[in-house]
């Protein structure tokens, strides 16, 4: 399990990852959105169960911001690889 960044609540993995990624939090994640790196919205869920399917994805670099039912939000980087 990697931590990007240390001050963080959630790590990220596999990353990179050709299917789905997972994330665990120290908070209940309400929704998530998916940017590209051209700051597209790819992929949008309002009911997180901590898996997201990025098997149709292109592969690339990718943000993952993650809203808490607090309604706090944490961006985390991930690289969807060729499957």
């Amino acid at each position: 399990m990697m931590k990007l960044y240390p001050h963080k609540k959630t790590s990220i993995f596999p990353n990179p990852s050709s299917n789905r990624i997972t994330f665990i939090s120290t908070e209940h994640i309400k929704s998530y959105v998916i940017y590209d790196a051209m700051g597209k919205v790819v992929v949008k869920n309002s009911n997180s169960n901590n898996q997201v399917d990025i098997s149709k994805l292109k592969s690339g670099m990718y943000f993952l911001i993650l809203q808490s039912e607090n309604g706090s939000k944490e961006t985390l980087k991930f690289v969807k690889a060729n499957g």
